[in-house]
């Protein structure tokens, strides 16, 4: 399956390809899309087992049957697409966009802020997540949230890294509807054809065609009544070292890795509660200070969770698809 040749001449462009990204990216790949992600020289997902930007490490990775494979060139990565696997490049400037000439340019980067995507990149452009001004071209900016189908309604977000590859997690800083209201009056032209809603809650998954998602929290989801004192982030700079895998079980206070500092120290990271460990950046990452490490599950039978795509990554891609379907019939216009 997804190596169907239906859409062959639609090229899509994912820029990313942490756990995020891959739900998208695995969502139009099933759909029979050729799919080509962008990443950056060392992706930082914390859930590397369910991302396809480990193959810039490994050379491949697998996610639920779907292979992505490195490309060092654009005619190889169109060979990696045609033999119906998704092709992964190290292009974090999306230099490459121009060259292959894509139908669809996904920025799945969730960065919490627009990195350089842009309406000239494609014919249809899609963004997740806040950071986005959705409209035409021609566009001014609209109320945060605003769609054709109405307002969305706030709730706690994943909050995400400013980096390529990266999971759900990061610093960024809380944030409010007027200061994106704010952000975005000063822009008088949107940035891409569609923005989705990445926030948990009621309007997670929605097509907005005319403004903005809804600003990050800074709060991680809630999962069993744990938001952030689930995820576990540095207390130093260095080198990051595993001393547990994803999918291990662990207790409150045990130790899951260590930074290796410049000085020769050994910084413990310990896991802030009992359960699963969900994600993990991986060993040898290089980290400053309170960089996101690792994600842990308090339930304690969900182990097989770490190793498939989230409900919260399906939903997100199969909306992403569900707009490019609509474009190509004709249902959203640009």
């Amino acid at each position: 399956m997804g190596n169907g040749t239906k859409n062959e001449d639609s090229l899509i462009i994912v820029r990313g390809a942490g756990d995020l990204a891959t739900g998208v990216i695995y969502a139009l790949w099933m759909a029979g899309y050729p799919v080509i992600a962008l990443e950056v020289a060392q992706p930082t997902a914390i859930r590397h087992a369910v991302a396809i930007s480990e193959a810039v490490y490994d050379g491949s990775a697998v996610v639920e049957g779907m292979e992505g494979i490195l490309a060092n060139s654009t005619e190889e990565a169109l060979q990696i697409i045609s033999s119906g696997k998704v092709a992964v490049m190290v292009d974090p400037d999306g230099s490459f966009i121009r060259t292959l000439q894509p139908t669809v340019v996904v920025d799945a980067i969730l960065a919490k802020r627009n990195l350089g995507t842009h309406h000239d990149m494609a014919p249809l452009t899609i963004a997740l997540g806040p950071g986005f001004v959705a409209g035409s071209a021609e566009a001014g900016s609209a109320e945060p949230g605003s769609s054709e189908l109405g307002s969305a309604e706030p709730g706690n977000a994943e909050a995400g890294s400013a980096e390529l590859g990266s999971s759900e997690p990061g610093s960024a800083e809380p944030g409010n509807a007027e200061a994106a209201a704010e952000s975005m009056s000063a822009r008088s032209i949107a940035d891409v054809d569609v923005v989705i809603e990445t926030m948990r809650g009621h309007n997670l998954g929605r097509l907005i065609l005319s403004g903005s998602a809804l600003p990050n929290t800074g709060v991680p989801g809630s999962i069993a009544g744990h938001a952030a004192d689930r995820v576990m982030h540095t207390t130093a700079a260095g080198v990051f070292r595993c001393v547990r895998a994803i999918g291990d079980s662990v207790n409150k206070g045990d130790v899951i890795a260590f930074v290796e500092t410049e000085k020769g120290e050994r910084v413990p990271v310990e896991a802030t509660l009992t359960g699963i460990l969900r994600g993990i950046l991986r060993d040898g990452t290089i980290v400053p200070v309170h960089m996101k490490a690792a994600d842990i599950d308090p339930r304690p039978d969900q182990r097989q969770n770490c190793f498939t795509i989230s409900d919260k990554s399906r939903s997100i891609g199969n909306s992403v698809l569900m707009a490019i379907e609509a474009w190509r019939s004709g249902r959203l216009r640009r």
